[in-house]
């Protein structure tokens, strides 16, 4: 097989989602697959199919064949494809209402002084301290995290 079409059958896979992370998830947990190796062809992949969907040109070409299929969408496999509006903002410093324009900076003056009292509260001891102000006792924040792998690209 030439490497033109073994690289249209790695796009045009025709298994479902459920079969390919069944079949990776077994072969990594069964040790088939070396565990690292397998995260980083995992991260490759995720990296080169984001720069995929995100280049300009074939974002177009995808947008101008889905446009053939109307309001319902086209349904490819297991997905139904349609368009829709993201990432929508707005710009309110040309509106004209002071009260907007005097609860920004409310809430330009709130987030400081809570950013304030954050900084302090993780800086406090386990035991707490008192607000001498109020006399309340202060504890430090619980915290929570999650352990993950974090993958650079080496240069």
């Amino acid at each position: 097989m030439d490497k033109k079409k073994k690289q249209q059958l790695i796009i045009q896979d025709p298994r479902t989602i459920a079969d390919i992370v069944a079949s990776a998830t077994t072969n990594i947990i069964e040790g088939n697959i070396d565990p690292l190796q397998a995260l980083a062809v995992l991260t490759s992949f995720e990296r080169a199919i984001e720069q995929i969907k995100n280049e300009p040109q074939v974002r177009d070409i995808c947008l101008r064949e889905l446009s053939k299929y109307g309001k319902q969408g086209a349904t490819v496999g297991e997905f139904t494809f349609t368009e829709a509006e993201a990432g929508v903002k707005y710009d309110y410093s040309q509106c004209g209402s002071s009260e907007y324009a005097e609860l920004q900076e409310a809430r330009v003056s709130i987030d400081k002084r809570l950013k304030e009292i954050e900084k302090a509260l993780k800086a406090m001891p386990t035991s707490g301290l008192a607000d001498p102000n109020t006399g309340e006792i202060w504890y430090p924040p619980v915290k929570s995290s999650k352990t993950i792998i974090k993958a650079m690209t080496k240069r």
